[in-house]
This record gives C-alpha cells, sequence and structure tokens, in this order.
C-alpha cells in the first residue's frame, strides 16, 4: 500500500500541478468556499447542512450560493446510504434543485482510507427547467501518516448523463488535503473539471476550500 501511495503522489505531481500554471492562459478559474454543519443524531444516522459560495471569471464575480441538506445513514457493514436535496436560490436565472440518492462503501485502514460512492443525480424539473439526471461514480483514495492531522487525498468523479443521451459528459479530477482538529475539519483542493459528449473541450478550474464541523 505504500507503493500505491507513492504512485498516487507522483501522478499527482506529474498531472495536476503543471496544469495550475494554464489556467489563467485560456480557461475559466473559479474558487468555491463551504461550510458544512454536522450533527450524529444516533450511532447510526447523520444529518447535515452544506453551504457553497462560488465566485466564476477568474474568481472575480460572485456566481451563486448553494445549500444543501443530507441524511446519511450507516446500512451494513462498510456500506452507507444518503440522501440529499439541493436548491440554488440566488442565480441569474430561476431557481435550480436537485436530489442525490447515494451507496457509499467506506474502507478503512490504519494506513488509508478508501471511499466508493455511486450516486444518482436527478435533476427536478421545477420552474419550467428541464435539468439533466446523471450516474455518477466517485473514487477517492485518503493517506494516513503516524500521528498526524494531515490527511492529503486525490480521486475522481465520472458523471454519466441520462435524459437520452446515454454517454459520459462529465469527469472531476480532485487532489487536496484535510486537517483534523476534535470536531472541527479544514479541507483545501484543487478540482479540474473536464466536459466531453456534447462539450468536448471545455475545461473549469477550481480552488475549494472547506470548514466543516461535527457536533
Amino acid at each position: 500500500m505504500k507503493n500505491v501511495a507513492r504512485y498516487l503522489t507522483l501522478y499527482l505531481i506529474l498531472h495536476f500541478i503543471p496544469t495550475t500554471f494554464l489556467v489563467a492562459q485560456s480557461e475559466d478559474f473559479q474558487s468555491w468556499s463551504g461550510l458544512i454543519l454536522s450533527k450524529k443524531i444516533n450511532p447510526k444516522t447523520t444529518i447535515s447542512n452544506v453551504s457553497i459560495v462560488r465566485f466564476t471569471d477568474n474568481s472575480s464575480r460572485f456566481n451563486d450560493v448553494s445549500f444543501d441538506w443530507r441524511v446519511s445513514r450507516k446500512i451494513k457493514g462498510k456500506f452507507h446510504a444518503q440522501v440529499s436535496f439541493r436548491n440554488w436560490p440566488f442565480t441569474e436565472q430561476k431557481p435550480v434543485y436537485f436530489a442525490w440518492y447515494d451507496i457509499k462503501h467506506v474502507q478503512q485502514k490504519e494506513q488509508y482510507k478508501w471511499v466508493n460512492l455511486l450516486r444518482f443525480h436527478h435533476g427536478l424539473d421545477w420552474n419550467d427547467k428541464k435539468l439533466a439526471d446523471f450516474l455518477r461514480w466517485r473514487n477517492f483514495y485518503f493517506q494516513k501518516f503516524p500521528n498526524s492531522r494531515f490527511v492529503p487525498y486525490v480521486g475522481y468523479d465520472l458523471w454519466f448523463r441520462f435524459n437520452g443521451k446515454s454517454d459520459f459528459q462529465i469527469l472531476w479530477l480532485e487532489a487536496g488535503s484535510e486537517y483534523h482538529f476534535d470536531k472541527l475539519k479544514l479541507k483545501l483542493n484543487y478540482r479540474r473539471i473536464g466536459y466531453f459528449g456534447n462539450i468536448p473541450g471545455l475545461r473549469r478550474h477550481l480552488i475549494v476550500t472547506w470548514l466543516i464541523y461535527s457536533f
């Protein structure tokens, strides 16, 4: 497993870091800031509220704010089920709504954590807006270090479009780190969003910061 961590680190250096120097030349750079408040109401069930503020046009212009409400429950062994609802009330056009239905598998070891998540991303066609539906596969690897609060990770999120399209349209590549306190977690990551299928060649680059508090 140590070799796996070395290879992932090398991949991060060779792939993600050179990309950041190209962002300002021709592709949009965005920054997102998120706050997650999470409450465990019993040993198996957790409820959360998530707020995200987004800036676009090379982080020079406010884009939108979204709010999530989530319920997660451990169902058996290493498997969890989660239901989420997202609302974009402040957009340039009409508000946007969608729901997520997740099945998550979490493998915890002393040296690492491996998270696989299968998500049905359901666009809610409210306000006369036709939103896309996707099947998403999120796969993330977290490397742990002895006596350290610092946890780096890499992963991806692959989007398969329904609604008569039936093809892969979006790929997120992500690398970042977490820093753990007792009930507080700080998270910083770089995300590269690639589009293909109906809009090939379009890319976005994001820096995302998170403040996560559990109580």
